[in-house]
């Protein structure tokens, strides 16, 4: 299983513009999905799922795909956000199929 090591630019003034809290969110989901992955499991779809549900809120402040900030403007930087948005979800995929396959394994 591969890890996901793609580092994304950071943007100037990003998390002033996106919800400055919500970035650092991301950013600290993917650092401590990247620190599972490494270190592998067991786990259980519970120790998952506090990444599950601060990726859905995350999900959750966008509308029609775009994030917005406070004033209602689309910042700049949204592919960048999406990316790693996108980033930190698949690396969660890889952790729940390498979950399942570890049942698999003990049938």
């Amino acid at each position: 299983m591969s890890q996901l090591d793609l580092e994304l630019p950071s943007v100037p003034g990003l998390a002033d513009r996106v919800c400055s809290s919500q970035a650092n969110k991301l950013s600290t989901i993917k650092k401590c999905l990247n620190e599972v992955l490494k270190y592998g499991g067991p786990y259980t779809p519970r120790d998952l799922y506090p990444y599950h549900l601060a990726l859905h809120q995350i999900d959750s402040l966008r509308r029609d795909g775009k994030f917005y900030s406070d004033d209602g403007s689309i910042p700049e930087g949204q592919a960048i956000l999406v990316a790693q948005l996108s980033e930190a979800h698949e690396l969660l995929e890889m952790l729940k199929e390498s979950m399942s396959e570890g049942e698999s394994d003990s049938e």
